[in-house]
């Protein structure tokens, strides 16, 4: 019948692997070895032993350390920690303003009302340059629509020229949320089918991915996680209601969708 050794699983560091491994020769091998002085052979082997265990205890502990979000060092575990808990992290900072956007329309009518037909819709990610110095592009990231007005979004109406006494022409203004920077696109060739394809963007001081359209024309929607297959998309509203609620939130289901990353790649 085998006998039970006493182990004990709570060294951590090179002198506790060395003073255990020792009492351990002491209490079961004394007949067998008894030269403990730091030259013999036997002790050369305890310490390399030792050694050994000193290393595979600390990376251990730093495996176990990087799962941790409020403890974890590498850059590159902190962003799949964050991706993992629904977060995407800001790695670049960017610019941002609040745009003025008017628009002049005819009047109308005998009462001389703003022709809001000839009121424009300008798209979301519509670019605009500074008049100041180096003349910075900043993008637009919602789209201003002139034909609605709301509480959050409201459009500001002023004469601008009268005819008669009566006004000829309106001005219509809106209120802009704009960040600086400019949109490049990059092209992507794959000659065969392949499963979860990965695309690296080589370039700098990226803030994100606005879209992604395929060969064929398919539009590509961007999800937190591969597993969710619907997103929500607005579409123009063309019942009754429409004055008051221009577009209407739908929830699509979308087969082609993507995810998007940063990862770290500088030197700590």
């Amino acid at each position: 019948m085998a006998e039970t050794r006493d182990i004990k699983y709570i060294n951590r560091n090179f002198d506790d692997f060395r003073s255990q491994l020792i009492e351990y020769a002491k209490s079961y091998f004394p007949d067998s070895y008894n030269d403990f002085s730091p030259s013999s052979p036997g002790m050369m082997l305890i310490e390399m032993a030792s050694y050994v265990g000193d290393v595979l205890s600390f990376y251990q502990d730093n495996q176990l350390q990087e799962t941790f979000l409020q403890h974890a060092k590498n850059p590159s575990n902190l962003y799949a920690l964050a991706y993992m808990m629904g977060y995407t992290p800001k790695v670049t900072s960017v610019a941002e303003t609040i745009l003025e956007v008017s628009q002049t329309v005819d009047a109308i009518g005998v009462d001389s009302k703003p022709d809001f037909d000839q009121a424009i819709t300008v798209a979301e990610n519509s670019t605009v340059k500074a008049t100041s110095q180096g003349q910075p592009t900043y993008i637009i990231s919602d789209k201003v629509d002139f034909n609605f007005s709301s509480s959050y979004d409201p459009t500001e109406i002023t004469v601008k020229t009268l005819a008669g006494g009566s006004p000829s022409e309106f001005q219509l203004k809106k209120k802009a949320h704009a960040y600086s920077g400019t949109i490049k696109s990059t092209q992507e060739t794959f000659s065969t089918s392949e499963k979860f394809a990965t695309l690296t963007i080589d370039d700098e001081n990226i803030v994100g991915v606005l879209d992604i359209t395929d060969s064929d024309g398919n539009i590509w929607y961007e999800v937190p996680f591969l597993g969710q297959d619907t997103v929500f998309v607005d579409e123009q509203n063309s019942t009754q209601d429409k004055a008051q609620a221009p577009n209407i939130l739908k929830l699509k289901k979308v087969p082609r969708r993507f995810v998007s990353r940063f990862i770290f790649k500088g030197v700590l």
